[in-house]
């Protein structure tokens, strides 16, 4: 198993190394159970998966790009978080079980706008109490999220996730499936618009 500074130190490299990392690899198990999920909620739509911290500069990178990416398209592209806090970064799990409460308690607008605000936080300014805050702030009653961000299924979904990015082989966060074009490390807003038509394309046949 990579230890979590090389996790961390796989991202940095990915980042240098845009062209070399995209690839259309072989589909893991998880990310396609994501997309046999997604294509029950109508046709042409498609999936990202997207193993993250939200504490990562990298991940953040990448988000800014994918959401510039999807653009007007938000409603045929279905974002799916995978969980990878690393240690190194003290407020990442915190931010992690907001995230996955949005997406349990709110709708996917709301969860889509409490990662947006995940993101753009400095988190290591913030305790427990202001992630709880800044959840609520999108609509969700702030006694909802506390009770769900310390349920013990929360953390357990943490655990699953981060077991699932070392049985995709994950070495580094960001790590992405769109559709299936593998994107390991930060890419710019192009490369994942070339994904996302692609996919865009795959499912329209």
């Amino acid at each position: 198993m990579p230890t979590l500074f090389a996790r961390a130190a796989a991202g940095a490299l990915a980042l240098g190394l845009l062209t070399a990392t995209a690839s259309c690899a072989s589909v893991p198990g998880p990310v396609r159970a994501e997309g046999a999920r997604t294509a029950k909620l109508g046709a042409g739509k498609v999936t990202v998966v997207r193993y993250v911290d939200f504490q990562c500069p990298f991940c953040r990178r990448a988000h800014a790009a994918l959401k510039e990416a999807i653009g007007a398209d938000r409603d045929k592209v279905r974002v799916v978080n995978k969980h990878v806090p690393l240690s190194i970064h003290r407020h990442a799990e915190i931010a992690a079980r907001a995230s996955i409460c949005a997406e349990k308690l709110g709708t996917p607008a709301q969860s889509a706008a409490v990662d947006d605000r995940l993101y753009d936080t400095d988190l290591d300014a913030q305790d427990e109490l202001a992630i709880v805050a800044l959840v609520s702030n999108a609509g969700l009653p702030a006694s909802d999220v506390a009770a769900c961000m310390s349920a013990p299924e929360t953390k357990a979904r943490i655990q699953a996730d981060s077991a699932e990015f070392d049985a995709v082989g994950g070495e580094g966060v960001p790590l992405a499936w769109v559709g299936s074009t593998k994107l390991d490390g930060a890419h710019p807003a192009e490369a994942y618009r070339a994904a996302l038509d692609a996919a865009l394309a795959d499912a329209r046949r």
